[in-house]
């Protein structure tokens, strides 16, 4: 996976014919947060971002194909990633799904200092039917989940003209004293490429 360090408060737009993000600094919703260092406390703003997609196939096509437990194995392994497990609860009003795997990087020195250049990742989806759309709500746990928070929301839509808008936002925060602010925008450049990737990986499944 490439390695990619984002600018400190910023807008920048990466653009193809379908998906397009938009991502920045924005300050945390809800009370302020503060990082302690250097004998006093400064704002840590949060790292967002959003990444748009369209797909000339209908939402519940596009539910079924991104709950489907061998097209999310098929697309880890795609991406690299290693000891692929999926886990899909049905029992309840809410479809849950749980994937872990192993991803190794290759990390810049301040993130070595926090974790190792191979983790396990466990990432939790809660999807939800809101009118027309399909909406997962998940987070990924990094390391030992306390530190550095990945949280984000995935938006299956009906088109304007037709097909499914793919629309996912997130956010990542850190609680590591001085470097907070890298990591979080390191964590969100990684997540942001392998959104991409993943994007890529599902028009070809489709054909596209």
């Amino acid at each position: 996976m490439e390695i990619g360090e984002h600018a400190g408060r910023y807008t920048s737009c990466y653009s193809s014919m379908t998906d397009t993000p938009v991502h920045g600094s924005k300050p945390r919703a809800g009370p302020p947060r503060y990082r302690h260092g250097g004998g006093r406390c400064t704002f840590a703003p949060m790292n967002e971002s959003t990444i748009r997609g369209h797909f000339a196939e209908d939402v519940e096509r596009m539910f079924a194909l991104v709950t489907d437990p061998e097209f999310l194995r098929r697309r880890a392994e795609a991406l690299g990633e290693k000891d692929v497990g999926v886990a899909i609860d049905r029992s309840g009003p809410q479809l849950k799904i749980q994937i872990t795997r192993e991803v190794e990087q290759n990390l810049p020195s301040f993130m070595k200092k926090i974790f190792s250049g191979r983790q396990r990742l466990i990432d939790r989806q809660v999807w939800s039917q809101k009118g027309d759309a399909h909406v997962s709500d998940w987070t990924v746990q990094l390391g030992d989940g306390k530190r550095i928070q990945l949280s984000g929301r995935l938006t299956l839509a009906p088109g304007a003209a037709g097909g499914c808008d793919y629309i996912e936002a997130f956010s990542a925060s850190a609680s590591i004293p001085l470097v907070g602010g890298r990591v979080e925008k390191y964590v969100l450049g990684q997540t942001e490429e392998s959104i991409r990737k993943q994007l890529e990986f599902t028009r070809k499944e489709l054909g596209g």
